[in-house]
């Protein structure tokens, strides 16, 4: 082979390699290419190749311009302006500002973020992450690779981060509460302005401070619970609660705060947020709220829910070795006469000076308490025995009869006690102990008042029927179920019918009937007196206006009518017999109150006067059961009454005891003195007439003569009276 040969088969071997070569140059190429287009087109921002600067050249943009900003690539390559254009003014210079520093550079990447306007006319935000590369030579331009990505959402996302994070900043600034923050080692991390002026300490100062340093008291650090939930809040069983606790000032001065604490993520750590409220104030005003709702206002001493709530606590202390327990109630002796005739001023200064003396007889552990009115009770934890207790309430009655000035006067006042006990073999509740105690009161009372009697157990059984009684009566009075017998009383000179005497009677469902004797008193007792008291007045008077019909005055019988000693005193009393009369149409003169002589032996001063009003409109007045009170001739004259009925109890000995019916004698011969009619009351024999009638009484009623009438019967006795008579 020659030499020109070989060169020449050298060449085509060479030159098929090469062309095997640039093919499979070629084919890399147009691989890397389908690779490139691939990976352009499946990123999720748009991948471009650009000049810099505002009039660059776009050399690539890959075809997710158009799903991001609506665009089709080939315009932004066609107009290079079209990117600058659409840029927001706002962004403008400082992106083309900031993209000309970077493009002098080599390496890294430049992000910018910017905002960009879309096919549809709104502005999104583009965050534009590029390297920039360096022309090769000095006429070669610089190129940009990068990506544009729509970060409008995270964009938008983090302003309103940003916004929710400023509200809730100026919230916690402008609170009305503190609000700190700490990290799980208890460490200051957030410090609001109300905190600043509650605990007199700067933001700057106490950041990365211990909370419990800062604000918990020093003795209680170590000792207190609530500081380990505040210095370990990550293991603070309270999360979530509301607790109060002592805190510390800068000044060293101690408050009330009340803490509430919750935890939140930040990050990968936990942290811990506090609303701090200083309730200073607040438990002022519970205090005073709490002074107002168990201290009596006018006295100063406990009232009755304050007892009750001691007493619980004592009932509930007591163990096999304890003492017996005691309690007394005391109501003051006719403590509405001292109102009513020296005023409620006055009135009110007893209750304080009897508050002072009752404090003064028991011990430090003892209790005096003031229910209502005139009312008290005393507890005695620890008492040896009874006897112990009755000498406190002798001391207690004797300190309350001791003489005090009032509005000028003298005044005494003395009280009925009720002395009830509790013991470990005798176990009782506050309630129960308390009723007790009210049961002996009120026995004390009837019994004669100005006396201790210690509970005894009937007594509660009184005591409960007393509390029936008065419930059934209440419900009778709200049904009308009364009606009135009419018990007639005769001259005794013709023996014509003079009047009658009203008497109410009640016949319950189930008691049947129930007499006066039994429920006035109670009714005296609860107040219902007064309503009752003024039907019987009504009742009466229309009766009496029926009898008369269009007879003379003179012929018409008169009508009595009983009236209680709390009526009397009652200061609408004169006013309701004059609208009654008013309304009723009946003559004054046909009408006599009756009133007891022990009413007017005990206010004498204001029955008086009341007495006087009546009279003046014409109404007479008769002092019912004369003789039992004893009063003078000197002071009898000085009243303004008509007419004296002896009481039975004289009357019972006429015709039998010589002596005995003297008293009788003597009335009627004092009604004759002072010109006053003289009515006998319980006749109920012959003799006692005739005795009468040698007597020169004018006068009388009982069995004998007529026993109390249905208002029929009474209608059918007018009628016979007047046949008699002939009117």
């Amino acid at each position: 082979m020659t030499a020109g040969q070989s060169a020449a088969g050298f060449a085509d071997d060479d030159y098929g390699q090469l062309l095997a070569d640039f093919r499979s140059g070629q084919e890399q190429l147009r691989e890397a290419e389908v690779r490139f287009q691939m990976l352009v087109e499946t990123i999720p921002g748009v991948a471009y190749i650009a000049e810099p600067g505002e009039h660059g050249a776009w050399i690539y943009i890959s075809p997710r311009l158009s799903e991001v900003l609506g665009y089709d690539p080939q315009s932004w390559i066609d107009a290079p302006l079209l990117w600058v254009g659409l840029m927001h003014p706002d962004d403008r210079n400082r992106t083309l500002e900031d993209e000309a520093r970077w493009t002098e550079t080599t390496g890294g990447v430049h992000v910018a973020d910017y905002r960009l306007l879309d096919s549809t006319g709104r502005y999104r935000w583009i965050r534009d992450a590029a390297t920039a590369r360096p022309g090769g030579s000095p006429g070669d331009k610089a190129l940009w690779f990068g990506v544009l990505s729509d970060v409008t959402e995270s964009r938008d996302a983090q302003e309103a981060l940003e916004q929710s994070e400023a509200l809730l900043r100026s919230v916690l600034e402008t609170a009305q509460d503190s609000f700190v923050a700490i990290d799980g080692d208890g460490r200051v991390l957030e410090w609001n302005n109300t905190a600043e002026s509650m605990f007199g300490r700067l933001r700057d100062d106490v950041l990365g401070g211990l909370l419990t340093d800062l604000v918990i008291p020093a003795r209680d650090r170590a000792s207190d619970p609530l500081a380990a939930v505040v210095a370990r809040a990550g293991q603070a069983p309270r999360l979530g609660a509301t607790v109060e606790l002592t805190a510390l000032r800068e000044d060293g001065s101690e408050f009330l705060i009340e803490l509430t604490m919750w935890s939140t993520n930040s990050g990968r750590s936990q942290r811990y947020n506090a609303f701090i409220r200083d309730i200073t104030e607040r438990r002022h005003q519970q205090d005073q709220l709490h002074a107002l709702a168990f201290t009596d206002a006018l006295t100063g001493l406990p009232n009755r829910a304050s007892f009750s709530e001691r007493l619980d606590r004592a009932l509930a202390a007591r163990t096999k070795a304890s003492d017996p327990l005691a309690v007394l109630f005391l109501d003051i002796d006719d403590f509405k006469s001292i109102n009513d005739n020296l005023g409620h001023a006055a009135g009110d200064r007893l209750l304080r000076v009897l508050s002072d003396r009752l404090n003064a007889c028991v011990r430090p552990g003892d209790t005096v308490a003031r229910f209502a009115g005139d009312e008290f009770a005393l507890l005695l934890p620890d008492v040896p025995d009874s006897a112990h207790a009755l000498g406190v309430a002798d001391r207690v009655a004797d300190a309350l009869r001791r003489p005090l000035l009032l509005e000028g006067r003298t005044t005494v006042v003395s009280a009925s006690i009720g002395l009830a006990l509790s013991s470990t073999t005798r176990p009782l509740g506050a309630e129960a102990l308390l009723r007790e105690a009210d049961a002996a009161m009120y026995h004390a009372k009837r019994s004669g008042k100005d006396a201790c009697v210690v509970f005894e157990a009937e007594m509660h059984a009184t005591a409960l029927a007393r509390l029936e009684l008065q419930a059934d009566l209440v419900r009778a009075t709200e049904t009308s179920s009364f009606h009135l017998n009419y018990q007639p009383y005769f001259r005794l000179a013709d023996g014509r019918l003079s009047g009658f005497e009203a008497l109410i009677r009640w016949t319950d469902p189930v008691r049947g009937v129930v007499s006066p004797v039994e429920f006035i008193p109670v009714a005296e007792g609860c107040g219902l007196i007064h309503a009752i008291g003024t039907w019987v007045l009504r009742t009466a008077c229309e009766q009496a206006v029926g009898w008369r019909g269009d007879r003379p005055l003179a012929d018409a019988p008169v009508i009595n009518v009983n009236v209680s000693a709390l009526q009397i005193q009652e200061p609408g009393f004169v006013e309701t017999v004059s609208a009654t009369l008013t309304e009723t149409g009946l003559d004054p003169r046909q009408l006599v109150l009756e009133i007891t002589e022990g009413v007017l032996l005990r206010r004498a001063d204001e029955i008086l006067v009341t007495l006087q009003r009546v009279r003046a409109l014409g109404v007479r007045i008769a002092i019912d059961d004369f003789g039992t009170g004893y009063s003078s001739l000197s002071y009898l004259q000085h009243l303004p009454v008509d007419i004296l009925k002896i009481d039975k109890a004289f009357v019972d000995y006429l015709g039998v005891d010589r002596d005995e019916s003297s008293v009788a004698k003597l009335i009627v011969q004092i009604g004759r003195t002072l010109q006053l009619d003289v009515v006998a009351e319980g006749v109920e024999r012959e003799e006692q007439v005739q005795s009468l009638i040698a007597l020169g009484c004018g006068a009388a009623q009982g069995f004998h003569l007529g026993r109390p009438l249905s208002e029929p019967a009474a209608e059918n006795l007018v009628l016979a009276s007047h046949e008699r008579t002939g009117h």
